[in-house]
């Protein structure tokens, strides 16, 4: 094996000129090539984590109107509410106390529907409080219907705030939970 060695360094001096035009390139191409492989290696990890966090973003972001959009059919729907027992309570659309226009409830509660089915789309259905939201919009109908008093009105509204509220708090930490640290 040390004659392999001794015959290699002997060529190597005597064709020196060849070694360093030739052997230099070649070894810089090779290196440049390993050099460029890892590059490309690393470049092509980090776009696919920028993608990945990219994907993450939209995500959040899509869950954040969601629960704007939740927030926002609540209080219309609550604001709606709260002009009919008050139309009720003062009749300000009818003059009469304890009356409203057909022409205003047919109006409120054609948007009293649409933000029922608004709220009720936008939560996930297997909220373990869907069910008990939906019959929280029942009861503020029914109790409106009925001219409940303003105490059980009130109560009625506590709760439906109640529910509105856990509900949101989960979908806030279903949203915050997709995001990786």
């Amino acid at each position: 094996m040390s004659d392999f060695w001794s015959t290699a360094n002997s060529w190597v001096v005597e064709h020196q000129a060849i070694v360093v035009a030739v052997g230099l390139p070649v070894l810089t191409a090779i290196a440049s090539g390993v050099v460029a492989y890892f590059t490309n290696r690393a470049n092509l990890q980090s776009q696919a984590r920028s993608r990945e966090l990219q994907r993450q973003i939209r995500i959040f972001d899509d869950k954040k109107v969601k629960i704007e959009q939740f927030r926002s059919a609540v209080r219309r729907y609550a604001a709606i509410q709260l002009q009919l027992s008050a139309d009720l309570t003062f009749g300000l659309s009818s003059g009469h106390k304890d009356q409203i226009t057909r022409e205003s409830a047919k109006v409120a509660l054609e948007q009293l529907i649409s933000l029922r089915l608004e709220i009720l789309l936008l939560i996930n259905s297997s909220d373990p409080e869907a069910g008990k939201l939906d019959s929280a919009l029942d009861l503020k109908v029914e109790a409106l219907s009925k001219k409940e008093n303003s105490a059980e009105f009130a109560s009625i509204d506590d709760h439906f705030f109640q529910i509105c509220q856990r509900v949101i708090a989960r979908m806030e930490v279903d949203a915050n939970n997709g995001l990786a640290p």
